[in-house]
């Protein structure tokens, strides 16, 4: 096997054992989330739906290369590069722009000085806080953590805001679940 696919096969692993890991998290949160009386059954199964395809984009050519050299560089490749690193930008923007679940789908430009934040459907922010949750899993913090780290830098409506706030709690205790904690 030469490098490259050695480094190729490394990051369909990563991608696998991500998928597995959301899929996981949500199997933990699910039954807490369908004892919520309001949720609506519909979206609760688009959630459930949504979660057991998760990042399938990644395999795509326009995803998969940008996203392997960056972060599965062979020894020839320097992901420092400026090639490697436009690459991967455009990599991240389909990745974000083709998946609902990331807050930055939910930004709309109307001009240069007019961006702002859209609301989030429920099912795509439970399909976010799997996959925070599902990183939290691999680094051993939780997705609260992540959150109340990174929210000044995010760009989330009021709704969608209060909607994640709500929803956390479970998603911790699911990571929590997960890693053998008791709750």
């Amino acid at each position: 096997m030469t490098k490259f696919e050695e480094k190729k096969q490394e990051y369909m692993s990563y991608i696998k054992e991500h998928t597995d890991n959301v899929v996981k998290v949500w199997r933990y949160a699910k039954e807490d989330i369908k004892d919520k009386d309001w949720i609506d059954i519909y979206i609760y199964e688009k959630a459930q739906s949504l979660i057991i395809n998760h990042d399938n984009s990644k395999y795509f050519d326009d995803e998969f290369e940008g996203y392997r050299a960056f972060f599965y560089p062979t020894d020839e490749e320097d992901n420092k590069s400026e090639s490697v690193r436009y690459n991967f930008e455009q990599s991240w923007n389909h990745h974000q722009k083709r998946n609902p679940h990331h807050w930055n789908y939910w930004v709309t430009v109307d001009s240069k000085d007019s961006i702002r934040p859209i609301d989030m459907p429920t099912e795509y922010i439970l399909e976010m806080l799997c996959d925070w949750s599902a990183m939290s899993v691999k680094f051993g913090d939780l997705p609260s953590d992540y959150f109340f780290k990174n929210k000044k830098n995010m760009m989330l409506s009021r709704d969608t805001i209060y909607n994640v706030e709500y929803w956390l709690p479970i998603f911790d205790n699911a990571v929590k679940k997960i890693n053998g904690e008791n709750i």
